[in-house]
């Protein structure tokens, strides 16, 4: 079933509108943003924050799943799905601002 886009990830509604019969935004390809505390105990060290809180340049972890299906033939195709990404350090473009 589908979910709904947050306004944080799609504030102009570009990724819902491309919504029909042959592509969803499922639980199964939600992407979760997290903010990594280093000093924070460790059951609570990622925090969640809003996407727009990367930028380019920013230290990131990222966790991600590829899969390799069969097309026609002798040829495959690799699927990636980003899964969840954790601001580790934002010290380099926190001096460019």
């Amino acid at each position: 079933t589908s979910i709904p886009f947050d306004e944080e990830t799609d504030p102009k509604r570009v990724l819902a509108n491309l919504a029909n019969k042959h592509w969803f935004h499922g639980a199964d390809n939600e992407v979760v943003y997290y903010h990594f505390i280093p000093d924070a105990s460790p059951i609570n060290r990622y925090h969640p924050v809003a996407p727009v809180r990367f930028r380019i340049g920013d230290i990131v972890e990222a966790q991600m799943s590829c899969v390799v299906v069969p097309l026609k033939g002798e040829k495959f195709k690799m699927i990636h799905q980003l899964h969840l990404l954790a601001l580790l350090d934002a010290t380099y473009t926190q001096v460019c601002f």
